[in-house]
């Protein structure tokens, strides 16, 4: 098997993606990558299907241009409306966020009470709430909206002091409710971790995707013989 020196192409709407940039890094050390932060467009969650399948085509359409040998949707509402439309038209594999982030969430949770942070088009797509119900039909979802999180971390705008408040009140729907688990369902919300788990509290498992994003990344080179390990 000889090994593809082809880089590996990844895009988000900004710099949430390199949450999962620095997973494949530590998991694929041989590797290069094209990264593509879409700021002219940021943020995707308030955008529409339409408008963010439109947009994840032309970063496909430029990373291509770098001769990528697979491609990394590296954001969750990306994921949830491109997704099948990318894999349809690309000649390359194609991950998503949706199915790695499904499979930690699920695996974690002891209780079948979860919930979902994620940006307003993710949680309205209702992708992960169907892939949940269809196949765990006893659990409980909490699909929380934080629309605002992703424009202000990219504005580096995350003291505490005027962060906090805002995922208090974003996460008051939580309080009195039996979640064990939550997913934080956007790849710049690892970055404010340490304020989620502040405010839903050590009991609950806060489940950032990332690893599992890279390894589905490196499962796929193995399926498609990109790398000689």
């Amino acid at each position: 098997m000889i090994f593809d020196s082809r880089p590996i192409g990844i895009f988000d709407s900004g710099i949430g993606g390199l949450t999962i940039l620095n997973e494949l890094i530590k998991i694929l050390p041989e590797e290069r990558f094209v990264y593509l932060a879409d700021t002219d467009h940021m943020p995707y969650g308030n955008k529409s299907s339409k408008t963010i399948i439109k947009y994840s085509l032309e970063c496909a359409s430029s990373l291509l241009e770098q001769n990528i040998k697979c491609l990394v949707v590296a954001c969750h509402t990306a994921s949830a409306y491109a997704f099948e439309e990318l894999e349809r038209q690309l000649p390359i594999p194609v991950i998503g966020m949706i199915q790695p982030s499904f499979t930690s969430l699920m695996q974690a949770t002891k209780n079948l009470h979860v919930a979902i942070l994620g940006t307003e088009g993710t949680i309205h797509s209702n992708i992960y709430q169907t892939l949940i119900r269809k196949n765990y039909p006893k659990a409980t979802i909490f699909p929380i909206a934080c629309p605002r999180l992703a424009l202000l971390i990219e504005k580096g705008k995350i003291d505490d002091s005027y962060i906090q408040p805002l995922i208090k009140v974003y996460l008051r729907p939580l309080q009195n409710t039996c979640i064990d688990t939550a997913l934080l369902a956007c790849t710049h919300y690892p970055i404010l971790r340490q304020i989620f788990q502040k405010e839903l509290g050590k009991e609950v498992t806060l489940i950032d995707p990332a690893k599992a994003c890279a390894q589905a990344v490196k499962n796929q080179l193995k399926i498609h013989s990109y790398f000689c390990q």
